[in-house]
């Protein structure tokens, strides 16, 4: 496609000589490695089960919540992979529609990425509260505080990821407005 070439201008044979080349990409960023996801992801829930079990009786101090907390993202984060690993496997063996895969995408993106960034920032809130106790041990953290800074990082995390879904799904419909007819086939890539 050339570079002055946009979806608006009308340009329908650069447009069309996109289409089916998303199947290979899909092919090989999902259903290739979907095995290896499907192990690791399924190890990742069972660990992360385990430390759940294992915090839950001291769960009052806040250390321990986050520790639970990175578990439990972890655990959404997994079984983000997990429905879409299974889904790329009936979709590229030719049981599912393509589009159901870009739907699966979508709750990837409505699920296991939320859980990676929260993963992220109570992993970032535990380093920083273990820093600061390890520094100056006899200095009390402001516990109400912290959780404050927490849930208010976590909800700005969880507003971007929806406005982020919100743009993807507009794009998929727009995508779906310019795609050939022709090219809905359930399995035109087998």
């Amino acid at each position: 496609m050339d570079s002055g070439a946009t979806l608006s201008d009308g340009n329908a044979s650069n447009w069309n000589s996109l289409v089916g080349k998303e199947d290979l990409i899909f092919r090989g960023a999902f259903y290739k490695l979907a095995p290896l996801t499907l192990t690791l992801s399924v190890w990742v829930v069972v660990q992360n089960l385990v430390i759940l079990r294992s915090y839950f009786r001291q769960r009052q101090t806040l250390i321990t919540r986050l520790f639970m907390g990175i578990a439990l993202a972890d655990i959404l984060k997994a079984q983000g992979e997990i429905v879409l690993a299974i889904m790329s496997i009936l979709v590229f063996s030719c049981h599912l529609n393509i589009s159901l895969l870009f739907r699966g995408l979508l709750y990837y993106m409505l699920t296991a990425l939320p859980g990676v960034n929260t993963s992220k920032l109570l992993t970032f809130a535990l380093s920083l509260l273990m820093t600061l106790t390890a520094v100056d041990p006899f200095r009390r953290v402001n516990v109400e505080l912290a959780k404050k800074l927490i849930v208010g990082l976590s909800m700005t995390v969880l507003l971007l990821h929806w406005l982020d879904t919100a743009l993807v799904i507009a794009a998929q419909v727009k995508y779906l407005e310019h795609q050939p007819e022709n090219n809905k086939s359930i399995c035109g890539f087998c």
